[in-house]
C-alpha cells in the first residue's frame, strides 16, 4: 500500500493534495456530527459514511507525511500526545 501512496501522492503533488486533505477532514467532520445526531435522536446508527470518510482521510494523510517526508516525527508526536492523555487520566501502561 505505501507504493501505491507514493505513486499516487507524487503524481499530484502537495499542493492538490493538501486541498484533498482539507476536503476529506471537512466531509470527516460531516459524517461526526450526522451520526452524533442520529444518535442523540435514537436512530439506530449506520457507521457506514464515518468509515469510508475515515478511511479517505487517512489515505490522505498517509500521502501528506510522504509528501513532506514526516512520518517518524508525527508517530514521535503522537506517542507524545498520548502519553500526556494518559497522565491527565492518572494511567500510565
Amino acid at each position: 500500500m505505501q507504493e501505491i501512496l507514493t505513486v499516487i501522492a507524487n503524481h499530484y503533488g502537495f499542493v492538490p493534495q493538501l486541498t484533498q486533505l482539507e476536503e476529506e477532514c471537512e466531509e470527516l467532520a460531516l459524517a461526526c456530527h450526522k451520526l452524533k445526531r442520529n444518535l442523540q435522536g435514537n436512530k439506530k446508527p449506520d457507521t457506514s459514511n464515518l468509515i469510508e470518510e475515515i478511511a479517505d482521510v487517512e489515505i490522505m494523510t498517509a500521502q501528506i507525511k510522504i509528501l513532506l517526508n514526516c512520518k517518524s516525527r508525527v508517530e514521535e508526536v503522537k506517542e507524545n500526545k498520548l502519553g500526556r492523555q494518559l497522565g491527565r487520566m492518572g494511567d500510565e501502561i
